[in-house]
């Protein structure tokens, strides 16, 4: 089961997803990690896939890590972090790189979004700063 979990309301509500206040997600995540360390877990990887939800997903590492020292190690994890140069620059040869902390619902996300689930990605609304369409192209994960 996935559950969709975002750290503020977004500005147009996306179905199934449910927002989450800084604190709770600390909270949460908190809880997740102490369960699974208590359960005898020793390597837990935390997959984050939201640039604003990373410094609440750290937290929650840092005092897990100061309660439980060394009887897990945690990773934590970003979907870009093993993003090469050389593709960032392939994908960013029009235009220049603004960096992740800009770069949300924008190129690099709909680019993976029309290579893995392309039947989710709605082109006709794909416009430019400028309001008109663009042309659509994208790296193969091939």
């Amino acid at each position: 089961m996935v559950i969709n979990l975002n750290l503020f309301p977004a500005a147009a509500p996306v179905p199934g997803t449910v927002d989450l206040n800084g604190d709770t997600l600390v909270r949460l995540t908190y809880d997740v990690l102490e369960e699974l360390i208590k359960d005898g877990v020793k390597k837990i990887m935390v997959l984050s896939c939201h640039f604003e939800n990373e410094a609440f997903v750290c937290e929650a590492v840092d005092l897990i890590a100061q309660k439980y020292g060394e009887q897990a190690k945690i990773l934590i994890a970003n979907w870009w972090d093993p993003m090469p140069a050389e593709i960032i620059d392939k994908v960013f040869d029009e235009v220049p790189f603004p960096g992740w902390a800009f770069e949300h619902a924008a190129v690099t996300e709909t680019s993976l979004m029309m290579a893995f689930a392309p039947e989710l990605v709605h082109e006709e609304r794909m416009v430019d700063t400028q309001g008109r369409l663009l042309s659509v192209s994208y790296l193969s994960c091939a």
